[in-house]
């Protein structure tokens, strides 16, 4: 917990590695409360951001560090990220990285696709890295994401 000269309070909840899961601010003077809430998969890498508005409440549960989120199921905006497959990804995939963006309204909204990234491979001295190779940006929200925009990268 974190209290500011102005008396407002930042409270950071944490996971076993340290990344951050939820970040509570609270203006004092009214009480007022805003989120950040992470969920993260197995690897360490985060799968969803919901803002605050799609914070309904929150609660430390029992037993000690049990935290309890509970997010809106029909409000609130939530970003989503989908990564490639660890082994054998499509072409312009590259293991384990980052493949889509996509937001949603609430818990239980339709996911709409925002951004898409494709990647290329490079070995050097034996060691593959793969380069962002293209960015796809979707400029409207119709069929779950579409008119898609590009970026290629060289």
């Amino acid at each position: 917990m974190e209290t500011l000269p102005d008396g407002n309070q930042t409270i950071v909840y944490t996971n076993f590695a340290g990344q951050v899961v939820l970040k509570v601010f609270t203006r004092v003077s009214d009480g007022a409360l805003w989120y950040d809430y992470y969920v993260y998969d197995s690897k360490g890498r985060v799968t969803s951001k919901a803002e605050s508005s799609a914070v309904a409440s929150y609660a430390e549960g029992s037993p000690s560090g049990v935290l309890n989120v509970t997010l809106n199921t029909s409000t609130g905006l939530i970003h989503v990220y989908v990564y490639y497959a660890d082994s054998n990804p499509p072409a312009g995939g590259a293991p384990g990285r980052l493949q889509y963006e996509e937001v949603q309204q609430g818990s239980s909204g339709s996911p709409i696709k925002v951004r898409e990234w494709q990647y290329t491979s490079k070995t050097v001295s034996g060691r593959t890295i793969y380069p962002v190779s293209k960015m796809i940006l979707n400029e409207s929200d119709a069929s779950g994401g579409a008119s898609p925009a590009g970026a290629n990268y060289t």
